[in-house]
């Protein structure tokens, strides 16, 4: 993956409606996000600059840092979601947040029922 090609990329972000685009292409992973941090994972050298509209942060995968696992929890229907159990208390989970599997991290309202999000 050549500098121009991160480049068109780039552009094709801030451009467009799309939040986030990850890519794989002969070895390198590039993640672009424009409301989070953008990852490259690569044994090439970094682009130096880019646009402002998309700040960039690269990580070399040989770093000596333990991966960090992320997973996305997924509903099983569609409804409202609510970070906390009632209205004026704080989030049961936050974006980054370390969870573990069974612990509530929100409530999904559907036709008048509430779900407990775990």
């Amino acid at each position: 993956m050549d500098l121009d090609f991160v480049q068109k990329l780039i552009e094709f972000v801030s451009r467009s409606p799309i939040a986030e685009l990850e890519i794989e292409r002969n070895g390198v992973r590039i993640r672009m996000s424009r409301q989070g941090v953008l990852a490259q994972s690569a044994s090439q050298p970094s682009p130096q600059s880019g646009p402002a509209a998309v700040p960039a942060v690269f990580t070399n995968p040989a770093s000596t840092s333990p991966p960090i696992a992320r997973y996305s929890i997924r509903a099983p229907l569609t409804g409202v979601f609510y970070r906390s159990g009632t209205e004026g208390e704080p989030p049961l989970a936050s974006v980054g947040d370390m969870v573990v599997e069974g612990q509530k991290v929100g409530v999904l309202e559907a036709m008048k029922t509430f779900n407990v999000v775990e």
